[in-house]
């Protein structure tokens, strides 16, 4: 590892491709990240600065978390505590969002909340040296977009939004890439990851880590995408959209293809191009939506967060009820599963995977793992989920038929919630 000088009180680490770095105020000390292959990065710090260090992350990926065992507790989006959990890091997260500061003693740190190659990934201005420390969202390597947790809409997004603040910084500090970039290298990529999203770049199936994934190289970066994910063929897309919010008013069999196309923005036959007929576009539908429920809510029969508390399985729980209430492609998928659930085996299967299966796998992981804790009764963790989850489930399908009683609907599931805490907590 080589440590590098910026300015008389600012240090930049390399480390094996990944960079952090450390800065001084006149109280206290910040390490920006802590590397790839850095446990023993808060000694490395505490040897250079004679300041107490403390740590900030930009995000969580394995890259930049290799010395948080150093510290019992380093500030951190919250919406990045999954990913870092992933990891099997259990420190502490000092939560921290867009328009904090930090001072380091007369140095000013303004956090910037930028989702997008993480769900919880920040961006620092350092105030009075006008510089950003961007992690991973700007910079001229190749980012990272593929796999689970990143999303490339919300990270164009999260570009935009940042240049609402390029007349506060005149620099920027990559984690990746050449060391420094400057502003309108945010404009660039804004540009490149439209053209990703909207199906106009070209791209090249590379393998990376032992996936296939798809490389999109432009002259100011490359951009590593799922080879599905944005997807390619923007016209694609939108003739599924077109036949979900169809299919999920009326069923399969009460729209007509050439109404699909209409929908979509098309005339005569150039749907054709794209699907062979409507169970073409149905079956593309449905594996599209069964990747669209795993970005959503994860793998329910692996990698299940087991709450600390039962305040934080409510938590955890009105989450997953808040999604499923008001995601749209969700609901309209729902819709779908349960108008065509008596005439297609295969919609059938999967309106009970995700209305019954799914959260049954989840929660009563969930409760096994809490009565290990001694955080609830022991029971049969399989029935504890479905006394948990079934009232949840009437109630939603309530809400389908009449979204006005949703206000309604959501006092009557806290009062189950709490009825279920009470009954079953060793903490009542």
């Amino acid at each position: 590892m080589e440590i590098i000088e910026i300015n008389e009180h600012t240090c930049r680490f390399e480390d094996s491709g990944v960079r952090f770095f450390l800065l001084e105020g006149t109280k206290k000390a910040l390490l920006i990240d802590s590397g790839m292959n850095t446990p023993e990065a808060a000694k490395i710090a505490a040897s250079i600065t004679e300041l107490p260090v403390e740590l900030l992350n930009t995000h969580a990926d394995p890259d930049h978390i290799s010395g948080n065992g150093g510290f019992s507790q380093f500030y951190m989006s919250p919406a990045e505590e999954e990913n870092l959990r992933s990891h099997g890091n259990n420190g502490k997260i000092i939560p921290v969002s867009e328009g904090d500061i930090i001072d380091l003693g007369d140095r000013p740190l303004k956090i910037i909340d930028i989702p997008g190659h993480t769900p919880g990934s920040i961006a620092i201005i350092d105030v009075n040296n006008r510089a950003l420390i961007a992690g991973d969202s700007v910079q001229n390597g190749n980012i990272f977009m593929f796999s689970e947790r990143r999303n490339m809409k919300k990270y164009a997004e999260s570009l935009k939004h940042l240049q609402k603040f390029t007349d506060q910084f005149d620099e920027i500090y990559p984690s990746h890439g050449t060391f420094p970039v400057y502003n309108e290298q945010i404009t660039k990529l804004i540009q490149g990851a439209e053209e990703i999203n909207a199906g106009k770049a070209s791209g090249n199936q590379i393998e990376m880590f032992g996936n296939k994934v798809m490389l999109y190289k432009f002259d100011y970066a490359g951009f590593l995408c799922d080879l599905e994910a944005p997807e390619k063929d923007s016209t694609k897309q939108k003739i599924l959209m077109a036949a979900l919010d169809l299919f999920s008013e009326r069923g399969f069999d009460g729209v007509g293809v050439d109404e699909i196309g209409e929908t979509a923005g098309f005339k005569g036959p150039s749907l054709y191009r794209h699907f062979k007929g409507k169970d073409e576009i149905l079956s593309e539908l449905v594996r599209w939506g069964e990747k669209y429920y795993t970005e959503k809510f994860g793998n329910t029969s692996k990698d299940v967060k087991i709450p600390e508390s039962t305040a934080e399985l409510i938590k955890i729980t009105k989450e997953k009820i808040d999604l499923t209430m008001h995601d749209s492609i969700i609901c309209k998928f729902r819709k779908l599963f349960t108008i065509e659930q008596y005439r297609n085996p295969k919609l059938s299967a999967l309106a009970t995977l995700h209305s019954f299966e799914n959260f049954t796998n989840l929660f009563s992981s969930m409760f096994d793992g809490m009565m290990k804790k001694k955080l609830i009764k022991y029971n049969n963790p399989e029935i504890l989920a479905l006394e948990y989850m079934a009232p949840v489930s009437l109630l939603l399908q309530v809400y389908d038929r009449d979204s006005s009683k949703e206000k309604e609907i959501n006092q009557i599931i806290d009062q189950h919630l709490h009825h279920f805490i009470t009954t079953y907590s060793f903490a009542v």
